[in-house]
């Protein structure tokens, strides 16, 4: 909160540019990791908390960001996009109600974790374009690079078709 132009998602609507972003941290970290044991049911509860959260908003939120995807089920209609993590592993899925749910692989965030395989971890992020008017996405770009020690890029365009559906695994469209 004390850097510049940073905005702290912590359970209330935050408007930035134009966009309504609704967001709460995860629900499992605590600093003294009093949680142990409980982290499955910490995780539902806190998701089912900000789900309940995104319905009760009029307008719904332009966008959910939570980090661990494993109920992301429980946001369905609750806003269009939904935003989230964790997995390390791209990945996009359009829910039986129209929320598109889009989890990024891997920013840097696995620490040392992305040295431990035979091949380097790499670095995979996504750039959003929303229509100003509608706030909706209408298309991204998912970007790789090389690993550590690799020069390697490649981006992806994908165009947002509402009634897609479908797990593309690999963050692409399923069309």
């Amino acid at each position: 909160a004390g850097n510049a132009n940073a905005v702290v998602l912590a359970g209330d609507p935050v408007d930035v540019a134009g966009l309504t972003f609704l967001g709460a941290p995860d629900p499992r970290f605590t600093p003294d990791q009093t949680t142990r044991g409980t982290a499955d049911q910490d995780l539902r509860r806190g998701t089912e908390e900000l789900a309940d959260e995104a319905r009760s908003l009029d307008p719904p939120a332009d966008v959910i960001v939570f980090h661990d995807p494993t109920y992301a089920e429980l946001f369905d209609d609750a806003g269009p996009l939904v935003l989230a993590g964790h997995a390390h592993r791209r990945q996009t899925v359009e829910l039986d109600e129209g929320t598109r749910v889009m989890v990024q692989g891997s920013t840097g965030g696995a620490g040392l974790r992305a040295l431990e395989g035979e091949d380097p971890t790499p670095v995979t992020l996504s750039v959003l374009y929303l229509d100003p008017d509608s706030r909706r996405l209408i298309a991204w770009d998912d970007i790789t690079l090389g690993g550590l020690g690799l020069t390697s890029a490649e981006i992806q365009r994908h165009q947002a078709v509402e009634d897609n559906g479908g797990d593309s695994g690999d963050g692409g469209d399923t069309r």
